[in-house]
């Protein structure tokens, strides 16, 4: 268990510049708090729900966090909300909860 817990906190050092430049994350508290209670359904620990809409208010919410960085999010979560919430699920709606146009699938939008 102490390894698995080292290697994620390495994973999330590694993961984030504002740990290792010492410059504060770039999402904030509401944010993140907005972002659980409307992804709650697919972020709760034992959901068999398998991803989220791109135009989920989940996805919404993650979008208003700059560059849509859930590592940020991870990083502010306290201890219970780690608890009640699958931290690899949360760090997927980054990429799950791009926009990309009708007309060019490869192409992002948001």
């Amino acid at each position: 268990m102490y390894y698995r817990n080292l290697a994620f906190v390495i994973l999330l050092v590694l993961a984030s510049p504002s740990i290792v430049t010492g410059t504060l994350p770039i999402c904030h508290n509401l944010q993140k708090l907005k972002i659980l209670i409307q992804c709650r359904a697919f972020t709760k620990r034992g959901s068999v729900i398998p991803a989220v809409s791109p135009r989920s208010p989940c996805c919404k919410e993650v979008r208003k966090v700059p560059n849509r960085d859930m590592t940020c999010v991870v990083l502010i979560l306290t201890d219970k909300e780690k608890h009640e919430h699958n931290i690899v699920k949360i760090l997927a709606l980054e990429s799950i909860c791009k926009l990309y146009s009708p007309a060019n699938q490869n192409q992002i939008v948001v």
